[in-house]
């Protein structure tokens, strides 16, 4: 018995060849993942409200940039309005409610670059933001609508970010945005997923010692078989 011709050169040549086509992943700058936890009442300042009260629901959020329609309505000419969108609460017992309730979102900001980045806050009304468990926004007191900025110096990968949030009465304002290296305006923060970047390929490569040594491998069986098979033959 011997092992047929074509699939011994097949798995030399694949196996020789599996460093060329094995996909990756590349991870867009932006949230990764960002899960905001919605609370019925005003945190007040107090990051220790989240973890003593019991969350109304859960949701994904793919941006941090909500107002109520009223604040969009009466600042049209203000605002980078293009940003926002209304708070859409459909879940009890938030359904129709803009006023006196709090949210913590929680997630991993991505970074792709490394350099300074910019971050800004419009908030009405108390706001704290966290980067690599490190305060870097902190306006926690009732107040009208305000911005607030800073700047970090980031390494590129993944970074855990929270954002404490609460709205007492009157207008329900929440956004964060960043200013990349190299930009020259402050941007909404967006959920980017993962994206298997393009296999390469092999008719572009240039044969490598790996897949030459493979393929001389499975020719050299293949001369051995031969041989056998003619010895057996007669």
């Amino acid at each position: 018995m011997f092992t047929p011709l074509l699939p011994r050169i097949l798995r030399y040549t694949a196996l020789s060849l599996s460093p060329l086509l094995m996909a990756s992943s590349a991870v867009a700058a932006g949230f990764t993942d960002l899960s905001g936890d919605y609370y019925k009442g005003y945190f007040n300042g107090s990051p220790g409200y989240f973890s003593s009260n019991t969350k109304a629901f859960t949701r994904q959020d793919n941006f941090i940039a909500f107002t109520d329609p009223t604040f969009r309505a009466g600042y049209p000419n203000t605002l980078p309005n293009a940003g926002y969108v209304d708070w859409g609460f459909t879940g009890t017992p938030l359904n129709g409610v803009s006023d006196f309730f709090s949210v913590r979102w929680t997630g991993e900001l991505q970074i792709d670059e490394t350099g300074t980045y910019g971050f800004r806050t419009h908030s009405d009304d108390g706001i704290i933001v966290y980067l690599d468990n490190a305060s870097i926004i902190s306006n926690p007191s009732l107040h009208s609508p305000t911005y607030n900025t800073t700047t970090r110096s980031l390494t590129a990968g993944s970074h855990p970010f929270v954002l404490l949030y609460g709205e007492n009465a009157g207008h329900s304002v929440a956004l964060l945005q960043w200013q990349k290296p190299g930009d020259t305006s402050f941007s909404s923060i967006l959920h980017q997923p993962v994206v298997p970047t393009p296999l390469r390929q092999p008719a572009t490569q240039t044969p490598g010692p790996l897949p030459l040594l493979g393929l001389a491998a499975a020719f050299k069986t293949s001369r051995k078989l031969r041989h056998r098979l003619r010895s057996r033959l007669g």
